[in-house]
């Protein structure tokens, strides 16, 4: 057996042993809870791991629980007015909470709305993004994949699937996307079709290019959010020899280096792995501070997997300064 249909039937048996390990209720859904709080539980948790790697600090480690069975599958992450966070679901719920550090607040749980016309359609919530200044804030949905605008008061505004996703199948499609300061949007797919970065909101009709996003071997985005200084952050996970079956990476990326149909370069910053333990790390936020470093929130999804955990990372980051718009080309394989 040659190296590469190896690797094809090692990924196969990860994926086995992933199916194996969840609890038999993962697939179901459960009944929606429209308001309340979700007697969240958020409880510090011991590492045996270095707190820094030189690149990035841990400062905390937090498992969220709640008895309510649809608190699970924690997939998009926003920073809303004050360092709070907004934390969106593979069940189509929103949990807007305060996290450690932050004048305490009641938690708020509460489904995300969809339009008629996406009515009955599973609201796998994968993607968030949020305009700062208005509050607005734009959801990329896997099941149907759909992109849904919400108004600051969390009212549907429109919602619909860009042309250039309706020939995905269901369990690929927009995995991270995020809305760049000057009003541009970029998406990365799980799968392996292009990338797209329009030049205005997506729902609008905007005019878009394809281009690629070539990630290490394995590894696929789940997240991408903007730094101060323009350039994005990448959160890739891919499944591996370990339990939970996950590894996470973080990359950095300069969208003035997008260019059509081309290879979209991009530097790896750090093996999560190294700080952090292994889990279904998919959600990240940014929260920039005064001394010039960033704190990166992650949150994992655990899959409604009984060995799975909803963990809150709490990361420090000061990025290496940009030089001369550019980043180091880097490319992964293909498996």
């Amino acid at each position: 057996m040659d190296t590469r249909h190896s690797q094809q039937w090692r990924r196969v048996a990860l994926i086995l042993l992933l199916a194996l390990g969840l609890s038999p209720g993962t697939w179901l859904r459960s009944d929606w809870v429209e308001r309340g709080p979700p007697d969240l539980r958020i409880a510090p948790v011991a590492v045996d791991l270095p707190a820094s790697d030189g690149t990035l600090t841990r400062e905390g480690l937090w498992e969220l629980t709640s008895p309510r069975r649809q608190f699970y599958g924690f997939s998009a992450l926003v920073t809303l007015r004050g360092g709070n966070l907004r934390a969106f679901t593979d069940g189509g719920m929103r949990l807007t909470f305060a996290p450690p550090g932050n004048p305490p607040r009641e938690a708020q749980f509460n489904r995300v709305l969809t339009t008629r016309e996406f009515a009955g359609r599973i609201p796998d919530i994968e993607a968030a993004t949020r305009d700062p200044k208005t509050g607005t804030y734009w959801l990329g949905y896997e099941s149907f994949h759909g992109i849904g605008r919400f108004s600051v008061a969390s009212k549907v505004e429109v919602m619909k699937v860009p042309p250039e996703f309706a020939a995905w199948d269901v369990n690929t499609g927009n995995e991270a996307m995020e809305r760049l300061r000057d009003g541009r949007f970029v998406m990365l797919p799980e799968n392996d079709d292009f990338a797209r970065m329009w030049a205005d909101d997506p729902l609008t009709g905007a005019e878009n290019i394809a281009f690629r996003f070539e990630p290490p071997p394995w590894y696929r985005p789940t997240e991408i959010k903007q730094l101060p200084d323009g350039r994005v952050l990448i959160l890739l996970r891919r499944l591996d020899w370990a339990w939970p079956p996950f590894s996470a990476k973080l990359a950095i990326a300069d969208p003035a280096t997008i260019r059509p149909g081309e290879a979209w370069a991009w530097q790896e910053v750090a093996d999560l792995n190294a700080i952090l333990p292994h889990e279904n790390y998919e959600a990240m936020a940014l929260w920039p501070e005064t001394d010039g470093s960033i704190t990166v929130w992650l949150m994992s999804d655990d899959n409604h997997a009984a060995m799975q955990r909803n963990l809150l990372a709490k990361l420090r980051f000061l990025p290496a300064p940009r030089v001369s718009g550019k980043t180091r080309q880097q490319k992964g394989r293909r498996g």
